[in-house]
């Protein structure tokens, strides 16, 4: 059950000390508060050769447990962009 959605307030951004980060959404359930997030710059370099010259394919939400917070837990849903490396073919 969902007790609140809220937009996100500059402490939220603050409380997650996240450089690169811009967080979507905050809900508060029950037990859990949910923060949804997403990389302002995603990295674009291949972790397999270096390169630069990648390109977005698609995108993943990866799942955080963070510190649990005024007695709930704390989950963060991140949305992260999936690459592909044209030189190598590595997918990121």
């Amino acid at each position: 059950m969902v007790v609140m959605a809220t937009s996100v307030s500059q402490s939220v951004i603050d409380m997650l000390n996240l450089d690169n980060l811009q967080v979507i959404e905050r809900e508060e359930l029950d037990e859990s508060y949910v923060i949804h997030a997403q990389s302002i710059t995603p990295n674009r370099t291949c972790s397999e050769c270096g390169s630069l010259n990648t390109v977005i394919i698609g995108k993943v939400i990866q799942p955080y447990a963070d510190t649990p917070m005024h007695g709930k837990t704390v989950k963060i849903k991140y949305e992260r962009k999936r690459l592909r490396c044209k030189d190598c073919g590595k997918k990121l």
